[in-house]
């Protein structure tokens, strides 16, 4: 292959790298048998070198280059290096958000890869410490931590935590407000002494606000905080979400709509069931013997 010169490579640096300040820091990757690029790479905005997305002379299927070259191609990272010696490099990786300009849509086999590639830089490769990334101290290996999820914001998501955490609901008049007319008919009659619009008995506060948050859910439903995502602190401090589950990275908290039905988690003995009149029942019963 021949050798790109700088003035060329400087070009590309430019038409891939988008908006260097979107970009979110992930972390430092020490290569060892780093033997450079087909050319000299560009000087990047964070001072180290870029590693365009190009051949790694040393990128033979299976390697570590391989794989941070794959990354690069495909618009999953943009990376920096510098030397550190005969064969050995510090590349800081950056993610692409995907609330970006340069959000692409990639085969489903690509998208797979890479994903899975970025799950092994974050569960057993990358170097997120704040000092392996601001400091450059050839053969200093002693930093070793990875990247943090924020831990008041690390909330298991399995039943028993959610049903054990639940707030009770609590009415939002203010959120009834910005209803039509007969929404807010409904939701406000709810709470006063008119009850449930053709339910006879008497409902205790409590069952009131619950109906309230029912209805509230199905004729006026809000955007919440996707529950998928964590707050992430990268190693320059700047702070991002990320779903752990995909390896999919964001710069701002995502919401997603309110999803019509759900649990009605109330304890036991709290009148959660309504039973029809027995006459209806007996109506019924007939009309299907």
């Amino acid at each position: 292959m021949p050798i790109q010169s700088s003035t060329e490579l400087e070009r590309l640096s430019f038409s891939y790298a988008g908006a260097f300040s979107s970009l979110l820091p992930l972390g430092v990757v020490t290569l060892s048998s780093f033997h450079g690029l087909p050319g000299p790479g560009p000087l990047a905005p964070d001072g180290w070198s870029w590693a365009s997305p190009l051949p790694w002379i040393s990128s033979r299927r299976g390697t570590r280059e391989a794989d941070l070259e794959f990354l690069t191609n495909n618009d999953f990272i943009r990376a920096t290096y510098r030397l550190e010696g005969p064969g050995r490099a510090r590349v800081r990786i950056y993610v692409l958000p995907e609330d970006s300009e340069w959000y692409l849509v990639r085969e489903p086999r690509t998208e797979f890869r890479g994903r899975a590639l970025l799950k092994t830089l974050w569960d057993s490769v990358l170097d997120a410490s704040s000092e392996a990334w601001h400091f450059f101290q050839p053969g200093h290996d002693q930093f070793r931590r990875f990247p943090a999820v924020m831990e008041d914001d690390d909330v298991s998501l399995n039943l028993s935590e959610i049903f054990n955490t639940l707030p009770s609901p609590k009415p939002d008049l203010e959120l009834s407000q910005s209803a039509s007319l007969l929404t807010r008919t409904i939701l406000e009659s709810v709470l006063e002494d008119d009850g449930v619009p053709g339910f006879k008995s008497q409902l205790y506060n409590y069952q009131r606000e619950s109906v309230w948050r029912m209805l509230q859910k199905e004729l006026l439903p809000q955007k919440r905080p996707d529950p998928r995502l964590r707050k992430w602190s990268g190693p320059t401090g700047v702070v991002a979400w990320i779903n752990l589950d995909d390896m999919t990275f964001w710069r701002k908290q995502q919401h997603v709509d309110d999803i019509p039905g759900g649990i009605l988690c109330e304890e036991m003995g709290t009148g959660k069931t309504v039973s029809p009149p027995m006459s209806l029942c007996r109506a019924e019963s007939s009309a299907f013997a």
